[in-house]
């Protein structure tokens, strides 16, 4: 069995930094660090890396990272985070409930079929993403999927019990607008369920090499900037949104973080093929390669963390 940050060979992976300094060979890794994300790179992000999330993430649709009941990568895992949602929508009693960043609808078809009484409703900021959305959702008539911005909902105050994001949140351009408008449109006592990655405490001490890499690690994924948990915290105290409960997923998503990290890690032995694959891939996608190479690795060293966050809305 091999231990968490070691190779087949025995070596230990390499640090943070020594992996960006690899990347170096194949990316303008300055270039990235330094470009600041806008709503339409987001977009961009999305729609050229279809293919590789439909190839390698998920042929299911879905555009989250699996997690593990068993320490061992589960390609039915992206399921756990709905069940976890659905567990707080049965806490909750929710009936009305919205998704910010519904990406392909895998989250809200699993949902409305397991809540045939309750209404649903997704937004993403990409057409295509909404499109499919709504070829995942033909047929139940509970569910509706719309193209919007969560840093600016064009939906009425309390319009919803509860609100969920799966790794769409940390897209956000302004984290304390996309938490002031799920608080707006949220019934009071209503809930906030994010499942997302965060940097930890330990990126204000690192190094300036240690914190280029966080942020290609974020960028690489069209992601401008995580927030620490604590700071996250914060922010969501200041928005009236009280904790009810937080849970520590990093183990769980290690296997497939593990899993893309060895395929990223073998690509890059081929460095002929990743000079091809570059000019005739998007760069968008290429970058996934990157992401796949340090995300593991950036959460072995305490960097990022990953978690389910739940918050209720104060009066």
């Amino acid at each position: 069995m091999v231990e968490r940050g070691s190779k087949q060979d025995g070596t230990i992976d390499a640090e943070l930094t020594e992996r960006v300094a690899r990347l170096r060979r194949f990316f303008d890794v300055e270039e990235i660090v330094n470009k600041q994300i806008e709503i339409t790179d987001i977009i961009t992000y999305y729609n050229r890396s279809s293919l590789g999330y439909s190839l390698i993430h998920s042929r299911d649709g879905a555009v989250h990272m699996s997690l593990s009941r068993n320490g061992k990568y589960d390609p039915e895992g992206h399921q756990v985070q709905v069940e976890l949602v659905s567990q707080e929508i049965a806490d909750s009693r929710a009936t009305r409930i919205l998704e910010l960043g519904c990406g392909r609808g895998y989250n809200l078809a699993r949902l409305a079929k397991n809540w045939p009484n309750a209404e649903f409703v997704g937004i993403d900021l990409s057409p295509k993403n909404v499109d499919a959305t709504r070829k995942e959702v033909i047929g139940l008539l509970n569910v509706h999927a719309r193209k919007a911005n969560f840093e600016s909902l064009p939906i009425p105050d309390g319009s919803f019990d509860l609100i969920f994001s799966v790794e769409s949140l940390c897209h956000a351009c302004s984290t304390g607008r996309a938490l002031a408008e799920a608080n707006r449109v949220t019934t009071t006592g209503g809930r906030l369920v994010v499942v997302d990655a965060w940097r930890s405490g330990k990126v204000t001490g690192a190094t300036a090499e240690e914190k280029a890499a966080v942020s290609l690690t974020e960028k690489s994924m069209a992601v401008s900037s995580t927030m620490s948990a604590d700071d996250w915290s914060v922010l969501c105290e200041k928005l009236r949104w009280h904790f009810l409960s937080r849970h520590d997923l990093s183990s769980a998503v290690m296997p497939n973080l593990e899993r893309f990290e060895r395929l990223a890690d073998r690509l890059l032995d081929k460095p002929l093929l990743v000079r091809i694959a570059g000019l005739v891939f998007p760069r968008d996608l290429m970058n996934n390669v990157i992401a796949g190479y340090l995300m593991a690795q950036s959460v072995r060293q305490g960097f990022h963390s990953y978690g389910l966050v739940v918050l209720e809305k104060g009066g």
